[in-house]
C-alpha cells in the first residue's frame, strides 16, 4: 500500500484561504483566538493515530473533528467537509456523495444525531479509490445495500464534482449491478 499524505496545517491554511474567497463577505475561516490554532492542529493530527487503520477511517476522523474542535469563527462544518475531501484526493480516493448528502452528514455530526462511529461507517460506504479497476469497483459496490447505491447514483449526476473516468466507471459498475440485481 501506498504511503498515506495527510493535510499539514500549510495545507489547511491554503484550503481555509481558497474556501474563505467562496464566502468573502463572511468571518468563516478565521481562527478564534486563543485556542483556535491548537483545535486546527490537533484535528489535523487525528487522522495519524494508528487506531484509524483505513483511508476512509482516517478521512472521517479528520472531518469529525475538524468539526467537533470548532477552531474558526464560522464555516467549520464546510472546512471540516473541504478538508476530508482534499484528504481523500491526496490519496487518490473520492467520496460519492452529493453537496445535499455532505451538508446532511455534517449538521448530523455537529448535532450530534450522528457520533463518529455512525460518520465513519457512512465514509467507509462511499469512498471509492481512484485507482481501482473495474473489478475492484464492482466488489466495492456490491457490497453497499441499496440506498447507499442510490446515493452515490444522485452523488453522480452532478458531473461536474467527478473525473468522467472515475464516475463513468463507477456509473456503468452501479449500471451492471443494479441489472444483476434485478435478475435475481
Amino acid at each position: 500500500m501506498a504511503r498515506l499524505r495527510y493535510l499539514g496545517e500549510t495545507q489547511a491554511a491554503q484550503l481555509a484561504d481558497i474556501t474563505k474567497a467562496l464566502f468573502p463577505d463572511s468571518p468563516a475561516f478565521v481562527l478564534r483566538r486563543p485556542d483556535g490554532e491548537a483545535l486546527l492542529s490537533s484535528a489535523l493530527f487525528v487522522p495519524r493515530q494508528p487506531n484509524y487503520r483505513t483511508l476512509p477511517q482516517k478521512a472521517a476522523a479528520l472531518q469529525y473533528h475538524l468539526t467537533m474542535n470548532h477552531p474558526f469563527l464560522d464555516g467549520n462544518k464546510r472546512f471540516a467537509v473541504a478538508a476530508m475531501e482534499a484528504f481523500l484526493a491526496l490519496n487518490q480516493a473520492m467520496l460519492a456523495a452529493s453537496d445535499d448528502q455532505l451538508l446532511e452528514i455534517s449538521l448530523a455530526v455537529a448535532s450530534h444525531e450522528q457520533e463518529k462511529p455512525d460518520l465513519i461507517r457512512w465514509v467507509e460506504q462511499r469512498t471509492h479509490r481512484g485507482n481501482w479497476n473495474q473489478e475492484q469497483t464492482m466488489r466495492w459496490l456490491t457490497v453497499l445495500p441499496d440506498s447507499v447505491l442510490s446515493d452515490i447514483t444522485t452523488a453522480l449526476e452532478d458531473e461536474a464534482n467527478w473525473e468522467r473516468s472515475v464516475s463513468g466507471r463507477i456509473t456503468g459498475a452501479i449500471a451492471r449491478l443494479s441489472a444483476s440485481r434485478a435478475d435475481t
